[in-house]
């Protein structure tokens, strides 16, 4: 049985196990994309030879070695990282990482994440990428939690500065979500079993049965 429906497809935006919550987005839906989607580093999945659906990086279980304890791995996954993997300090820990993202895995939140300009997602050159089309997002709470503050002081310094160089716009936010990860997907309710047998039978014309 093969489901084409949206909420099918968003499944195969990432591995299949995984340690995260999934987050997803569709780039007809949000202005902007994460960095990392494009590259298909999250597994992302192409709809209509032009809407883009991804996932949050996740890491499936089976993969302790991608896990890093020092800033130096932290920022060269940061700027090129493939995969997603585990950051953790002394004093911070299951901080998850990939390119131009970082989430926090206890919060479910996205703390940090470069958004491409969905409209332009296809144009962009990996080599001399036109930074007009991107915008470095930062969730408040990072600024703000002292939680994070030793990471946002380091962040500042090595990592931030160069959108500023570059003319690449920084938004703080309360949610990043809202930016990137809107998936487009409701949640069904139904007052009783026969609606449900009604909403299932209304569109079971999208799905295939071998």
């Amino acid at each position: 049985m093969i489901d084409l429906t949206r909420g099918s497809l968003y499944a195969n935006a990432g591995p299949d196990i995984s340690l995260l919550p999934r987050l997803y987005g569709a780039s007809d839906i949000n202005k902007f994309i994460p960095l990392y989607a494009p590259f298909n580093f999250s597994k992302s999945v192409i709809v209509n030879s032009s809407v883009l659906l991804y996932g949050l990086p996740v890491i499936a279980i089976g993969y302790p070695d991608r896990q890093v304890f020092n800033y130096r791995d932290l920022l060269r996954i940061l700027k090129s990282g493939i995969y997603p993997t585990l950051f953790s300090t002394r004093s911070i820990s299951n901080i998850l990482i990939n390119r131009g993202c970082l989430y926090d895995i206890d919060e479910n939140r996205v703390l940090v994440c470069i958004g491409v300009d969905s409209s332009k997602y296809t144009t962009i050159d990996k080599d001399k990428p036109d930074y007009n089309q991107f915008v470095c997002f930062i969730d408040n709470k990072f600024v703000t939690d002292d939680k994070y503050k030793y990471l946002n002081n380091k962040l500042q310094k090595v990592y931030f500065p160069f959108f500023r160089e570059n003319g690449i716009d920084i938004i703080q936010t309360n949610s990043i979500n809202k930016w990137m990860f809107n998936s487009g997907l409701k949640e069904l309710t139904f007052n009783t079993l026969n609606e449900r047998k009604e909403h299932l039978a209304s569109i079971s014309k999208y799905i295939e049965y071998d």
